[in-house]
């Protein structure tokens, strides 16, 4: 599912080099570093804080050469995933909101990125997948990786979900976060302390504006409305359109949220345009302060912010000002 050996590898490339394991095993740091691939331990963790995914230094060090364990390394390729279906994913998305949209026992924070000309490169996604290889150990696992959808798990009690629907015309890209109270969402520490969902927003606009500075972007807060992100009901059964059976393919987009957008501009009135990298800067260990670099903040429009889906009204903020 996605995965390589790197016992495979070598074997498929032996005749081309004079040292096979040696060579292959600095090729493959080379396409780990291009994003191409991820390169995975050897370990198989539950769903703690240790998972089996490793850092961009943790890489480098490790692939200059082959050690007495390189044939059981994997590489997982982003590009060879399948389809997320609804089956694979209910398993690690699963929500009271899915069974009782009325029940509030859970919080949920959204952002969205539409493409502008209505268009996603193919290689957007995959790389933003191989760049998620820098998270800390256990934030990525394989198992919870698709082509068009990926589950963070930070902890046993909150998760992101990053998902795309690249249909031409109305490109979408989500970042949605969830826990069983708005605590939970808290991530970093000190000066870093904000919640998850601004956290990856950031990397994953940083990402964006890095590796595809000429795609335009319109960006919207999500109605934090536990109904507004419970699963499509159709027919009266608890199946997602698209996707309630063995195999089926479904919109994570479409079929996860059906609340308003609300767009969101720059707090300061203009966008960053300086030099910022989060991985030297920390941002993908929720150190440092990159998450306040372009704060954003709900436009104001004449329609207000009451979401026509639930009736209510968005309330983003986590935490009541003092």
């Amino acid at each position: 599912r996605g995965m390589v050996s790197l016992e495979d590898v070598v074997r498929a490339l032996q005749h081309d080099y004079a040292k096979p394991r040696e060579q292959v095993g600095q090729v493959m740091a080379l396409v780990c570093r291009l994003e191409l691939c991820i390169l995975l331990n050897n370990q198989t963790d539950d769903e703690t804080d240790r998972g089996n995914c490793v850092s961009n230094k943790q890489e480098t060090s490790r692939d200059r050469g082959v050690d007495k364990q390189g044939s059981e390394r994997f590489y997982l390729f982003p590009c060879l995933l399948p389809i997320v279906s609804w089956n694979e994913i209910a398993q690690y998305w699963l929500t009271a909101a899915d069974a009782d949209p009325d029940r509030q026992s859970a919080v949920y924070r959204g952002y969205r990125f539409r493409s502008q000309s209505g268009f996603f490169p193919p290689g957007l996604f995959p790389g933003l997948l191989a760049r998620c290889r820098l998270s800390r150990p256990g934030v990525v696992r394989p198992e919870r990786t698709w082509k068009n959808c990926i589950v963070l798990s930070f902890g046993t009690r909150t998760k992101v979900m990053l998902r795309i629907d690249p249909r031409e015309g109305d490109a979408v890209l989500d970042v949605v976060g969830t826990a069983p109270a708005a605590e939970d969402l808290f991530v970093g520490a000190a000066k870093g302390q904000a919640s998850v969902v601004i956290w990856t927003t950031h990397l994953v606009k940083m990402f964006l504006r890095g590796s595809y500075p000429q795609l335009g972007l319109d960006e919207f807060f999500l109605c934090p409305s536990a109904e507004c992100h419970a699963r499509k009901v159709a027919n009266g059964n608890r199946k997602a359109d698209g996707g309630g059976g063995e195999g089926e393919t479904f919109d994570p987009c479409r079929s996860y949220y059906h609340g308003d957008e609300f767009p969101a501009v720059p707090k300061s009135g203009k966008r960053y345009r300086g030099n910022h990298n989060c991985e030297a800067d920390g941002c993908w260990r929720h150190l440092g302060v990159g998450h306040k670099i372009e704060t954003m903040v709900p436009k104001i429009t004449k329609r207000g912010l009451l979401c026509t889906n639930c009736r209510r009204e968005a309330r983003f903020a986590l935490r009541d000002c003092l």
